[in-house]
């Protein structure tokens, strides 16, 4: 019964400090997110992890470091953190802090975006339609954009629109180019509006 006890405060307290991490960040009091979270980040919490990441990215509460950001992107990525499998998608994409690799992007942007992350599935959706980092695939582009698009991705219901307009890589469909660029345009997304007006 003592070591149960023994044991108990210390998840406690894990979970506070977890808690604490994620807290101090969202309410970007960075200095302090930093030192919580990379006490945890050490402990193997996948988001302290990420959110670390995210720090030393854009270097809030620590000076800017692409490659201590994906250092911790990494770590949290492999533990299937999607913001942080996206984030290196984000950096491998563009060549930010690492050497430019689109088959790598692509690699981590479908783990982020078959765990329903929108924005890396209408990434993915960009890529298959361009053939960037593997071979054209406008059926696979659809599929992604669709995804995003269904979670009101604008730039993905925009494309949709396009593609279901002049049937690129789908049937044509003008009602449905239509939904999708109104539901784009309604979300602000000049382009589509314009398309409205045609």
């Amino acid at each position: 019964m003592k070591k149960l006890l023994l044991v108990m405060p210390l998840l406690f307290s894990f979970v506070v400090c977890a808690d604490d991490c994620k807290t101090e960040y969202e309410q970007e009091n960075y200095e302090k997110a930093f030192n919580i979270c990379t006490q945890e980040a050490m402990n193997s919490v996948p988001y302290a992890q990420f959110y670390l990441g995210t720090m030393y990215d854009f270097g809030r509460g620590i000076g800017e470091d692409k490659q201590k950001a994906i250092f911790w992107y990494e770590k949290a990525a492999k533990q299937n953190d999607s913001g942080a499998q996206w984030s290196l998608g984000f950096m491998y994409y563009h060549g930010e802090g690492i050497k430019q690799d689109k088959q790598t992007a692509l690699y981590w942007y479908t783990k982020a975006a078959e765990q329903g992350e929108p924005i890396p599935q209408y990434n993915l959706g960009f890529m298959y339609y361009n053939g960037e980092g593997t071979k054209q695939d406008k059926s696979k582009a659809v599929y992604w954009y669709t995804k995003a698009a269904e979670q009101g991705d604008s730039f993905a219901q925009y494309n949709l629109g396009l593609m279901y307009d002049k049937g690129d890589g789908v049937e044509q469909n003008i009602s449905l180019a239509y939904n999708y660029f109104k539901q784009s345009c309604y979300q602000g997304e000049k382009l589509a509006c314009d398309e409205l007006k045609k």
